[in-house]
């Protein structure tokens, strides 16, 4: 009997160890062009309001060139998609922005990017960490540069 279940285990964790498929991000169509119907100025003070409702930290600048870039960090999935890798947890997502706002006579041109990168570790089958961290490249699915555009066009 002893025999029985100890092949039935060996079997299982046999079984169990091939489950384990990588999937990577999906790439998602997103928007991340849009010419706005406000002057320069009007849209750029409306671009700096997003970023500060949304906490998300402005590391450049530049009124003069339309140029910010901007970095957020997230502890959810719930903006990018960083796949699906076997016995690894996400522990957050780097949130990287690249905004230009270009006047336009009476409109604006606005390019908003977002990159994303993840931060995983390997963990046991009980999801207890056992290694060290690791990037993964992240795809954002939208939503941040819905909200973005959403908020230029009120």
């Amino acid at each position: 009997m002893r025999r029985i279940i100890a092949l039935l285990l060996l079997v299982a964790v046999f079984v169990m160890s091939g489950c384990g498929t990588v999937v990577p991000p999906k790439k998602y169509t997103v928007i991340d062009k849009m010419t706005i119907d406000s002057n320069f100025d009007e849209t750029w003070s409306k671009t700096i309001k997003w970023f500060a409702i949304n906490n998300i930290n402005i590391k450049v600048l530049e009124k003069d060139s339309g140029i910010i870039t901007a970095e957020s960090s997230y502890l959810n999935t719930d903006y990018f998609d960083c796949g699906i890798i076997p016995y690894t947890q996400l522990l957050d997502v780097l949130g990287r922005y690249n905004v230009m706002v270009e006047a336009d006579g009476n409109k604006s041109n606005v390019i908003f990017t977002l990159n994303g990168t993840g931060t995983i570790t390997k963990v046991n089958g009980f999801g207890d960490p056992i290694g060290s961290s690791y990037p993964t490249a992240c795809n954002s699915i939208g939503t941040l540069e819905s909200s973005f555009f959403k908020s230029l066009e009120k």
